[in-house]
């Protein structure tokens, strides 16, 4: 352990009497200052700062993890380190925490520059009822086997799966003098002062939305129905504040959706398991601040331990291709558009594709699901149970892989 304390504070120095740190901080107080500038709508500016600075974090990370220990081996210092009695894990260990402390309080200062944005709070997001989709994926499944569209040699499981993704991302149209409602159930607890948002997002707007005329009753036990109009709608959708009277807690909360217009050439299409949204009170703005800072430092040490692991294994220029390419992998695995087991069985390079892609993607399917930057500047709270999901599926399997293979890396250079 002191032998770990001290690998630690010697990187802590080595970053602090160079470049690094004083990089770090311009950068931050560049993109988080001064790009957004005085004007912020929305916190447009903030979003383009941070995801410019994270995407900087990650390319600093992995070089600086790549250095930490290609550069010495190239150096020819390995041999004197190993000549000491130190534990080849304990210089894993070391150099990692001695590259990823200096990051996280760089991390730290960008939080603090943040909160001087009036950040909003972190709403909880609530889903409306809506029937479970598991009898109609297994009748769906017994229709297309009928018509022969169903591949052989793929699991039930997985066909259903697939089958129940397309139910649930169907659209719906809100045709005129066809009104649609939804309920949502309020929680049992409300602030005194409570507001709620409802919200339709996606791009629920075709044709010429400036001749859409929508209105949604809102209603909640045997309160009289109010009606309230959108005062803007916007490509991404709308959102309204409900009023405070009719949020009655541990009461169901009705709302129907109409459209008073005639108009054929626009339509409003929405996918109702994704697009609904009720937005209650949540937590405050800096705690959510925090938890987002958790997943940048999260993020920042997977790059590190990535840069290490691959310089005990290549040269310095070898490291950081390899890297790059790794990132880029895993970007276009995740945000490449999902491909279902019938589309994929069509040929082989299909099924070889989507194996490969499916391998690379599930283990950040789940940080891609809780894309914390859009829920930091939308408004959302950031999920403890998904953050722990995420901290125990990916980031603690990913430290222990790669310390297993920079341990096994490191053992060839021991004997050499």
């Amino acid at each position: 352990m002191k032998t770990l304390f001290g690998e630690i504070i010697l990187g802590w120095y080595r970053a602090t009497r160079g470049p690094l740190m004083a990089a770090l901080l311009i950068a931050a107080v560049l993109t988080l200052v001064f790009l957004p500038g005085k004007s912020d709508p929305e916190l447009i500016y903030t979003g383009y700062g941070w995801g410019l600075y994270w995407g900087l974090l990650l390319a600093t990370s992995l070089w600086c993890g790549g250095t930490a220990y290609a550069l010495d081996r190239e150096r020819h210092r390995l041999t004197l380190t190993f000549s000491k009695p130190i534990h080849r894990l304990t210089l894993w260990w070391g150099r990692w925490f001695s590259v990823w402390i200096p990051f996280c309080f760089a991390i730290v200062i960008a939080c603090g520059l943040t909160l001087f944005r009036a950040l909003p709070e972190g709403r909880s997001v609530q889903k409306p009822h809506l029937p479970d989709l598991t009898q109609a994926a297994i009748e769906e499944l017994a229709r297309l086997r009928s018509l022969g569209r169903v591949p052989t040699g793929i699991s039930e499981i997985r066909l259903l799966r697939d089958v129940y993704h397309d139910l649930e991302t169907r659209y719906t149209e809100l045709r005129p003098a066809t009104p649609q409602t939804y309920r949502f159930t309020l929680p049992e607890t409300l602030p005194h002062d409570a507001s709620a948002t409802f919200r339709l997002s996606g791009a629920p707007f075709l044709g010429a939305k400036e001749a859409l005329d929508l209105a949604i009753d809102v209603s909640c036990d045997n309160l009289t129905p109010i009606r309230i109009k959108p005062e803007m709608l916007s490509d991404s959708g709308f959102s309204i504040t409900l009023p405070q009277t009719h949020l009655i807690p541990g009461k169901t909360l009705s709302l129907t959706l109409h459209r008073l217009d005639h108009y054929d050439a626009a339509s409003v299409i929405f996918r109702v398991y994704h697009d609904l949204d009720l937005l209650l009170p949540g937590i405050y703005p800096w705690q959510n601040l925090i938890y987002f800072a958790l997943m940048v430092m999260l993020t920042v040490g997977l790059t590190t331990a990535l840069g290490i692991a691959l310089g005990c294994s290549f040269s310095l220029p070898v490291t950081l291709f390899t890297g790059v390419l790794a990132f880029l992998a895993c970007s276009i695995s995740i945000f490449s558009p999902t491909v279902s087991s019938i589309d994929s069985a069509a040929s082989l390079w299909a099924l070889i594709a989507t194996v490969i892609s499916e391998s690379l993607a599930n283990p950040f399917s789940d940080l891609a699901k809780l894309n914390p930057l859009h829920r930091l500047i939308a408004g959302e709270a950031l999920s403890i149970t998904l953050m722990l999901k995420c901290c125990l599926s990916l980031f603690v399997p990913a430290l222990l892989l790669c310390s297993l293979c920079a341990l096994l890396s490191s053992v060839k250079d021991e004997d050499h």
